[in-house]
Protein backbone atom coordinates (compact mmCIF):
# COMPACT_ATOMS: atom_id res chain seq x y z
CA UNK A 1 0.00 0.00 0.00
CA UNK A 2 1.16 3.51 -0.78
CA UNK A 3 1.67 5.13 2.63
CA UNK A 4 3.02 8.51 1.50
CA UNK A 5 0.06 10.24 -0.12
CA UNK A 6 0.59 13.64 -1.72
CA UNK A 7 -1.94 16.43 -1.33
CA UNK A 8 -0.04 18.44 -3.97
CA UNK A 9 0.60 16.54 -7.20
CA UNK A 10 4.25 15.50 -7.60
CA UNK A 11 4.14 15.92 -11.38
CA UNK A 12 2.97 19.51 -10.91
CA UNK A 13 5.82 20.25 -8.48
CA UNK A 14 8.39 18.81 -10.91
CA UNK A 15 8.31 22.14 -12.80
CA UNK A 16 10.31 23.58 -9.89
CA UNK A 17 12.56 20.53 -9.43
CA UNK A 18 15.86 19.55 -11.05
CA UNK A 19 16.43 16.43 -13.16
CA UNK A 20 16.88 14.38 -9.97
CA UNK A 21 13.48 15.55 -8.68
CA UNK A 22 15.04 17.69 -5.96
CA UNK A 23 13.31 20.92 -4.94
CA UNK A 24 13.90 23.77 -2.51
CA UNK A 25 11.43 24.00 0.35
CA UNK A 26 10.82 26.32 3.29
CA UNK A 27 9.13 24.92 6.39
CA UNK A 28 9.12 26.53 9.85
CA UNK A 29 11.57 29.18 8.57
CA UNK A 30 14.05 26.44 7.58
CA UNK A 31 15.27 26.22 3.98
CA UNK A 32 16.27 22.81 2.67
CA UNK A 33 16.79 20.84 -0.54
CA UNK A 34 14.86 17.58 -0.74
CA UNK A 35 13.19 15.04 -3.01
CA UNK A 36 9.64 15.58 -4.22
CA UNK A 37 8.75 12.36 -2.43
CA UNK A 38 9.31 14.08 0.92
CA UNK A 39 7.10 17.15 0.59
CA UNK A 40 3.35 17.93 0.50
CA UNK A 41 2.46 14.47 1.73
CA UNK A 42 1.15 12.69 4.79
CA UNK A 43 0.79 9.07 5.78
CA UNK A 44 -2.51 7.74 4.41
CA UNK A 45 -3.78 11.29 3.92
CA UNK A 46 -6.76 10.10 1.84
CA UNK A 47 -7.85 7.26 4.10
CA UNK A 48 -11.66 7.05 4.03
CA UNK A 49 -13.80 5.92 6.93
CA UNK A 50 -17.52 5.19 6.64
CA UNK A 51 -19.80 7.95 7.93
CA UNK A 52 -22.06 7.14 10.87
CA UNK A 53 -25.71 8.24 10.90
CA UNK A 54 -25.06 11.65 12.46
CA UNK A 55 -22.16 12.36 10.08
CA UNK A 56 -24.37 11.45 7.13
CA UNK A 57 -27.05 13.79 8.49
CA UNK A 58 -24.61 16.70 8.54
CA UNK A 59 -23.33 15.95 5.05
CA UNK A 60 -26.85 15.65 3.58
CA UNK A 61 -27.86 18.95 5.21
CA UNK A 62 -24.90 20.61 3.52
CA UNK A 63 -25.74 19.03 0.17
CA UNK A 64 -29.37 20.14 0.46
CA UNK A 65 -28.22 23.76 0.61
CA UNK A 66 -26.55 23.49 -2.79
CA UNK A 67 -28.14 24.45 -6.09
CA UNK A 68 -30.59 21.76 -7.33
CA UNK A 69 -28.60 21.40 -10.56
CA UNK A 70 -25.71 19.95 -8.54
CA UNK A 71 -27.70 17.06 -7.02
CA UNK A 72 -26.63 14.40 -9.52
CA UNK A 73 -22.91 15.18 -9.61
CA UNK A 74 -22.74 15.61 -5.83
CA UNK A 75 -24.55 12.31 -5.29
CA UNK A 76 -22.03 10.65 -7.62
CA UNK A 77 -19.12 12.12 -5.62
CA UNK A 78 -20.68 11.00 -2.34
CA UNK A 79 -21.09 7.52 -3.79
CA UNK A 80 -17.36 7.38 -4.64
CA UNK A 81 -16.45 8.16 -1.04
CA UNK A 82 -19.04 5.71 0.31
CA UNK A 83 -17.79 2.82 -1.82
CA UNK A 84 -14.15 3.45 -0.89
CA UNK A 85 -14.93 3.88 2.82
CA UNK A 86 -16.70 0.50 2.98
CA UNK A 87 -13.97 -1.47 1.20
CA UNK A 88 -11.17 -3.56 2.63
CA UNK A 89 -8.18 -1.99 4.38
CA UNK A 90 -6.25 -1.31 1.18
CA UNK A 91 -9.23 0.22 -0.56
CA UNK A 92 -10.07 2.44 2.42
CA UNK A 93 -6.49 3.66 2.70
CA UNK A 94 -5.61 4.01 -0.98
CA UNK A 95 -8.88 4.20 -2.93
CA UNK A 96 -9.17 7.99 -2.93
CA UNK A 97 -5.47 8.34 -3.74
CA UNK A 98 -6.12 6.22 -6.85
CA UNK A 99 -9.18 8.36 -7.62
CA UNK A 100 -6.96 11.47 -7.67
CA UNK A 101 -4.33 9.70 -9.75
CA UNK A 102 -6.89 8.88 -12.46
CA UNK A 103 -8.00 12.52 -12.62
CA UNK A 104 -4.39 13.73 -12.80
CA UNK A 105 -3.46 11.39 -15.63
CA UNK A 106 -6.24 12.86 -17.76
CA UNK A 107 -4.63 16.32 -17.72
CA UNK A 108 -0.92 15.57 -18.16
CA UNK A 109 -1.06 16.47 -21.86
CA UNK A 110 -2.94 19.67 -21.05
CA UNK A 111 -0.33 20.69 -18.48
CA UNK A 112 2.41 20.08 -21.05
CA UNK A 113 0.60 22.30 -23.56
CA UNK A 114 0.19 25.07 -20.99
CA UNK A 115 3.88 24.95 -20.13
CA UNK A 116 4.51 25.49 -23.85
CA UNK A 117 2.06 28.44 -23.83
CA UNK A 118 -0.40 26.48 -25.96
CA UNK A 119 -4.09 27.08 -25.16
CA UNK A 120 -5.48 25.12 -28.12
CA UNK A 121 -6.82 22.38 -25.82
CA UNK A 122 -9.51 24.72 -24.48
CA UNK A 123 -11.50 24.27 -27.71
CA UNK A 124 -11.85 20.53 -27.03
CA UNK A 125 -14.84 20.04 -24.71
CA UNK A 126 -13.65 16.83 -23.05
CA UNK A 127 -10.19 18.22 -22.33
CA UNK A 128 -11.68 21.40 -20.89
CA UNK A 129 -14.12 19.48 -18.67
CA UNK A 130 -11.34 17.21 -17.40
CA UNK A 131 -9.04 20.15 -16.68
CA UNK A 132 -11.70 22.22 -14.89
CA UNK A 133 -12.59 19.18 -12.79
CA UNK A 134 -8.90 18.73 -12.00
CA UNK A 135 -8.53 22.39 -10.94
CA UNK A 136 -11.49 22.17 -8.59
CA UNK A 137 -9.98 19.12 -6.93
CA UNK A 138 -6.51 20.65 -6.65
CA UNK A 139 -8.12 23.58 -4.84
CA UNK A 140 -9.79 21.45 -2.15
CA UNK A 141 -7.58 18.38 -1.74
CA UNK A 142 -4.80 20.09 0.25
CA UNK A 143 -3.94 19.80 3.93
CA UNK A 144 -4.65 23.52 4.38
CA UNK A 145 -8.14 23.12 2.97
CA UNK A 146 -8.76 20.11 5.21
CA UNK A 147 -7.67 21.94 8.37
CA UNK A 148 -9.52 25.16 7.59
CA UNK A 149 -12.78 23.37 6.81
CA UNK A 150 -12.33 21.24 9.93
CA UNK A 151 -12.34 24.39 12.07
CA UNK A 152 -15.52 25.61 10.37
CA UNK A 153 -17.30 22.29 10.90
CA UNK A 154 -16.22 22.24 14.55
CA UNK A 155 -17.89 25.62 15.06
CA UNK A 156 -21.10 24.24 13.54
CA UNK A 157 -20.96 21.17 15.79
CA UNK A 158 -20.58 23.28 18.93
CA UNK A 159 -24.01 24.80 18.28
CA UNK A 160 -25.75 21.42 18.43
CA UNK A 161 -25.05 19.35 21.58
CA UNK A 162 -26.46 16.15 20.08
CA UNK A 163 -23.32 15.86 17.96
CA UNK A 164 -20.77 16.31 20.78
CA UNK A 165 -18.27 13.45 20.52
CA UNK A 166 -20.41 11.42 18.14
CA UNK A 167 -19.00 12.81 14.92
CA UNK A 168 -15.56 13.13 13.38
CA UNK A 169 -15.16 16.51 11.62
CA UNK A 170 -12.28 15.20 9.49
CA UNK A 171 -14.50 12.52 7.95
CA UNK A 172 -17.17 15.11 7.19
CA UNK A 173 -14.69 17.55 5.65
CA UNK A 174 -13.14 14.89 3.43
CA UNK A 175 -16.56 14.35 1.87
CA UNK A 176 -17.56 18.01 1.69
CA UNK A 177 -14.24 19.04 0.13
CA UNK A 178 -14.82 16.53 -2.64
CA UNK A 179 -18.26 18.07 -3.18
CA UNK A 180 -16.87 21.62 -3.06
CA UNK A 181 -14.42 20.71 -5.81
CA UNK A 182 -17.41 20.02 -8.09
CA UNK A 183 -18.71 23.55 -7.60
CA UNK A 184 -15.34 25.20 -8.14
CA UNK A 185 -14.72 23.12 -11.26
CA UNK A 186 -18.18 23.95 -12.58
CA UNK A 187 -17.64 27.69 -12.09
CA UNK A 188 -14.29 27.49 -13.89
CA UNK A 189 -15.86 25.62 -16.81
CA UNK A 190 -19.01 27.72 -17.16
CA UNK A 191 -17.80 31.22 -16.22
CA UNK A 192 -14.01 31.34 -16.03
CA UNK A 193 -11.88 33.07 -18.65
CA UNK A 194 -8.35 31.67 -18.86
CA UNK A 195 -5.32 33.96 -19.03
CA UNK A 196 -1.88 32.39 -19.39
CA UNK A 197 0.72 34.64 -17.78
CA UNK A 198 4.32 34.68 -19.01
CA UNK A 199 6.84 35.88 -16.46
CA UNK A 200 9.56 37.80 -18.28
CA UNK A 201 11.10 39.35 -15.17
CA UNK A 202 14.20 38.26 -13.27
CA UNK A 203 12.06 37.06 -10.33
CA UNK A 204 10.59 33.56 -10.48
CA UNK A 205 7.12 32.40 -9.50
CA UNK A 206 7.17 30.23 -6.38
CA UNK A 207 4.48 27.76 -5.33
CA UNK A 208 3.31 26.19 -2.09
CA UNK A 209 1.28 23.50 -0.37
CA UNK A 210 -1.87 25.43 -1.37
CA UNK A 211 -0.86 25.97 -5.00
CA UNK A 212 -4.24 27.05 -6.36
CA UNK A 213 -6.25 29.79 -4.65
CA UNK A 214 -8.74 32.59 -5.07
CA UNK A 215 -6.91 35.93 -5.04
CA UNK A 216 -10.04 37.98 -5.76
CA UNK A 217 -11.12 40.86 -3.56
CA UNK A 218 -12.77 40.00 -0.25
CA UNK A 219 -15.38 41.61 1.97
CA UNK A 220 -14.39 42.76 5.45
CA UNK A 221 -15.52 39.41 6.91
CA UNK A 222 -13.15 37.57 4.57
CA UNK A 223 -15.84 36.26 2.21
CA UNK A 224 -14.80 36.54 -1.43
CA UNK A 225 -16.36 39.29 -3.55
CA UNK A 226 -15.19 37.65 -6.75
CA UNK A 227 -13.56 34.53 -8.12
CA UNK A 228 -10.05 35.11 -9.44
CA UNK A 229 -8.16 31.83 -9.37
CA UNK A 230 -4.37 31.86 -9.51
CA UNK A 231 -2.34 28.73 -10.28
CA UNK A 232 1.42 29.01 -10.97
CA UNK A 233 2.57 26.26 -13.35
CA UNK A 234 6.33 26.84 -13.34
CA UNK A 235 8.82 29.56 -12.37
CA UNK A 236 7.91 31.37 -15.59
CA UNK A 237 4.29 30.42 -16.38
CA UNK A 238 1.07 30.89 -14.40
CA UNK A 239 -2.65 30.54 -15.00
CA UNK A 240 -5.22 33.12 -13.95
CA UNK A 241 -8.94 32.39 -14.23
CA UNK A 242 -11.52 35.12 -13.65
CA UNK A 243 -14.45 36.90 -15.26
CA UNK A 244 -12.13 38.89 -17.49
CA UNK A 245 -8.83 38.48 -19.34
CA UNK A 246 -5.62 39.94 -17.94
CA UNK A 247 -2.32 41.03 -19.44
CA UNK A 248 -0.40 37.98 -20.63
CA UNK A 249 3.18 39.21 -20.24
CA UNK A 250 4.79 40.41 -17.02
CA UNK A 251 8.03 42.38 -17.11
CA UNK A 252 7.69 44.12 -13.75
CA UNK A 253 9.21 42.02 -10.96
CA UNK A 254 6.92 43.73 -8.45
CA UNK A 255 3.97 42.10 -10.19
CA UNK A 256 5.60 38.68 -9.78
CA UNK A 257 6.31 39.44 -6.12
CA UNK A 258 2.64 40.27 -5.65
CA UNK A 259 1.62 36.85 -6.95
CA UNK A 260 4.28 35.17 -4.81
CA UNK A 261 2.91 36.94 -1.75
CA UNK A 262 -0.49 35.40 -2.41
CA UNK A 263 1.08 31.93 -2.49
CA UNK A 264 3.07 32.47 0.70
CA UNK A 265 0.08 33.95 2.49
CA UNK A 266 -2.07 30.93 1.58
CA UNK A 267 0.56 28.31 2.40
CA UNK A 268 -0.09 26.03 5.35
CA UNK A 269 3.38 24.69 6.13
CA UNK A 270 5.55 24.70 3.02
CA UNK A 271 6.68 26.94 0.15
CA UNK A 272 8.66 25.69 -2.87
CA UNK A 273 11.03 27.17 -5.45
CA UNK A 274 13.57 26.08 -8.04
CA UNK A 275 16.49 27.60 -6.11
CA UNK A 276 17.36 28.67 -2.60
CA UNK A 277 17.93 32.19 -3.86
CA UNK A 278 14.42 32.41 -5.35
CA UNK A 279 12.87 30.99 -2.19
CA UNK A 280 14.76 33.29 0.17
CA UNK A 281 14.01 36.28 -2.04
CA UNK A 282 10.28 35.57 -2.11
CA UNK A 283 10.08 35.00 1.64
CA UNK A 284 12.13 38.13 2.35
CA UNK A 285 9.77 40.24 0.25
CA UNK A 286 6.77 38.70 2.01
CA UNK A 287 8.27 39.41 5.45
CA UNK A 288 8.88 43.05 4.53
CA UNK A 289 5.29 43.32 3.32
CA UNK A 290 4.02 42.06 6.69
CA UNK A 291 6.13 44.52 8.65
Amino acid sequence: MKKKQHYVWKYYLSSWANESNQIWCRRDNNFFYTALENIAQKRYFYEAEALNDLEQEIVYKQLASRHPSSIIVNASTLNVYDIVSRGDEEQRRCGLEEYHTEIEHKVIDTIKLLLNKDMSWIEEKTKKIDFCNFLGIQYTRTNRSLMMQKEMIQEVLKKNPKYNDNVDPIKIVKVLNMVMSNHIGNWIYSSGLFSLISNNSDVEFVTGDQPILNIGEKHEDGVAKEMKIYYPLSPKIALLISNYYVENDIHDENEVKKYNNFIIDASFEQIYASSKCSLERACEVYSSKES
